[in-house]
This record gives C-alpha cells, structure tokens and sequence, in this order.
C-alpha cells in the first residue's frame, strides 16, 4: 500500500495511508461517512485504490451513494438515480444547497444532455457551510440519496414515465443481480468456515494483456476451521436473459466462466492476495466486516485460488417461493442447462475448483431431485 496519494494506479485496490487516516481517525475529513456506514446496514463500503484518483465507494444496492477521492479533497453522487423522479429539479436545488455544483459551463442550473444523462454532481469536502457540523451534510445527502433510490429500485410495473428523456419508458431491467450482491455480501461473512465477502464489482486498473479484462461481481475468502484456505472468484446470475447466449447476451454464463478460469490462472492472483491481506486489514481496523480475533491472509500466503456461480431467483421476494420464476438463472441451470454440458464440463475440469450454488428453496421437487445444488458454506 502505498504511502502518498499523488500515485500512479497500482494492482491493489486497499488505499494510501493519508488516504486511509483521513477515513478512519476520528478528526478525518472523511470520518461522518465512515459513521454513517457503520450506521446504515443499507451501505457498503468498497475501496478503489487501484485507480487514478483512487477512491473510496459507498453503494446500496450495488449503485453509488457516494464517491470519495483521495487526491482532493470532494465528494460525488450519481445524480442519474433521479430520472424517475417527477420532482428531480426540486432534489437538484436541494443537493445545490447543500454545496454540490449544479450549474452547467454557462452559469445555468444543469439539464440531462442529449442522451438523457446528468450524470455525477460533485462537492468540495467540506462544504462551506458545514464545515462546522459536517455530520449534518452526510445525513441530509444519504436522505435526499436514499429517496432517489428508493423510486430508482421500484419494481418496474410502477415507474412508467423517464423525466431525463421525457419519455414513457418500460424497464427491462429490474437490478435484481445487484440486489443479490448486496445480500451476498452482507450474508456472506463467515470467518470459521464458509465464505467471507470483502469486495464488489472487481476490476483491474489498465494494463496490459486480456488477462486483465475478467471483472467478478464479487471476491471472497474461504475459511476452514478459522483458518483462510481460498481466494474465491464469484459471479452471480440471476436473470435467464443473463445467462443463456441464445438470447444475445453479452455477459452470459459461459463467457464468464471461461473468463473466471482464465483469470484465475494468471499471474494476477498473487496481487489479488497481497490484496485480500490489505482490504481486510482496512476493514479490521475500522472495526468493520472483520470480526473481533478473525485471521486475515497473510501477504504472502499461498491461498488456493478457487471460482463460484450463484445462481438466484429473478427477485429477492422470490426467495419465498417453493420453485424459481421462469425469467429466473436458477431455472436456466436446473432445467434448460440439462442437455447443454458446457457448465459441467467447464466446472468439471480436474485443473480448477469451480463450486455451483443456487439460491432457493425447492429442494421439495422430485424433478430437480438429483440436480446439485446448495447453499453456500456458511449460508444459515
């Protein structure tokens, strides 16, 4: 980890130290942010340390809240979560009081452009007027946020009308994989045995060779007996459409295994442990995620590298029910995968460790009685 915040990208995502003390001490500029997620079990925090600026990103439900940079002193949000709303000139002038910038190259309150965008607002941190009380701006913007959001992730049938593009729209997309991943990573954090989630939505700065493109949705430790054995790799699915390459997909099941196993060979995985060690050294130290006496990986540890599907239903609520919705990934797997062996054959292959998981209860089924499938280790 380096130790300046004027650096170039490097292959670890855990950030610089001044970085870091201005997160977590407790005269931090950044330190009402920290709270407010050890606060809120709807944010995640994430750190970005492998880019330029390097960041720290706080998400619900897998999309920003927030954006802090390191190598100045500000703060974003991602103001396209107000599309849906009918009153989002009256939140933009509420986030212009607060101190995000507002105005376009002209002086003139910002409009969406030409594709229906507005894209990222931004604040000098701290603003002006709260130097003072600057807990009070995080808990007004995680409101004014949490609001936008909360139209934004509506189910689907209820939003009709796009106030960016002034156009009636019918979402196709519901978000539900990144619902799922939110639950995941909050579920999944077993420091005995099972799975313990550290990061979200993986990518690696740019650099050279293909082998750089693979982006999990998730990364991973697997303990046994409290004691790190694996670094694991993991995709969820949770829409058909995601999964089955007759549909034209471009992130089908099979690309990203086959992306995952090529990954998961590379040179690559020594950083992503250097890695593991770092991040969860972050997060023990702001008593967050990593659990009181829990062993984190060492530096240089030889971890198995290890790959996951996940496989959902179409929906968190669907959970509930004894068979997964049609539209589902687990009904891609359980049914129409029968006659196509490329998923065993590639989870198969003796030279990786590649587990399935489903999520759902309908082991009540004789159909899919000799299907595998499980829960993840550790899942209560």
């Amino acid at each position: 980890m380096s130790n300046s915040n004027n650096r170039t990208a490097e292959d670890n995502r855990a950030i610089s130290s001044t970085f870091f003390k201005k997160l977590k001490d407790k005269n931090g500029i950044y330190h009402p942010f920290y709270k407010a997620v050890s606060e809120h079990d709807d944010l995640i925090l994430c750190f970005r340390g492998n880019g330029t600026p390097e960041k720290v990103i706080i998400y619900n439900n897998n999309h920003i809240v927030w954006e802090l940079y390191g190598d100045e002193d500000k703060v974003g949000i991602s103001f396209n979560h107000a599309r849906y709303c009918e009153n989002w000139r009256d939140i933009r002038d509420r986030l212009g009081i607060l101190g995000f910038g507002i105005e376009d190259k002209n002086g003139n309150p910002i409009e969406p452009n030409r594709k229906g965008s507005i894209g990222m607002l931004f604040c000098e941190w701290p603003p002006k007027n709260y130097k003072d009380n600057p807990d009070s701006f995080v808990n007004q913007s995680y409101e004014i946020v949490m609001d936008m959001m909360k139209v934004f992730f509506a189910p689907k049938n209820d939003i009709d009308h796009d106030f960016f593009t002034n156009q009636d729209t019918n979402r196709k997309k519901n978000y539900s994989e990144k619902r799922w991943q939110q639950k995941l990573f909050n579920d999944l954090k077993y420091s005995n045995t099972g799975l313990f989630t550290y990061d979200l939505e993986f990518a690696q700065p740019n650099g050279a060779g293909d082998s750089q493109t693979n982006e999990p949705d998730m990364m991973a430790i697997r303990y046994e007996e409290g004691e790190p054995k694996a670094i694991v790799l993991i995709e969820v699915k949770s829409l058909y459409s995601a999964c089955d390459p007759k549909g034209g997909s471009n992130s089908d099941i099979f690309k990203h295994i086959r992306g995952m196993k090529e990954y998961s060979e590379s040179p690559h995985m020594k950083e992503r442990i250097t890695e593991a060690h770092d991040v969860l050294k972050h997060y023990k130290d702001m008593d967050l995620y990593v659990k009181e006496g829990q062993k984190i990986p060492q530096k240089q540890q030889k971890l198995k590298v290890e790959c996951a599907l996940i496989f959902t239903t179409a929906d968190l609520i669907d959970i509930e029910y004894e068979m997964p919705s049609s539209k589902s990934a687990i009904h891609f797997y359980l049914n129409d995968c029968e006659g196509d062996k490329r998923i065993e054959a590639l989870v198969n292959d003796k030279n990786w460790s590649c587990n399935v998981y489903c999520i759902g209860d309908f082991r009540r089924n004789r159909r899919h009685a000799a299907k595998k499938y499980s829960f993840p280790e550790g899942w209560k």
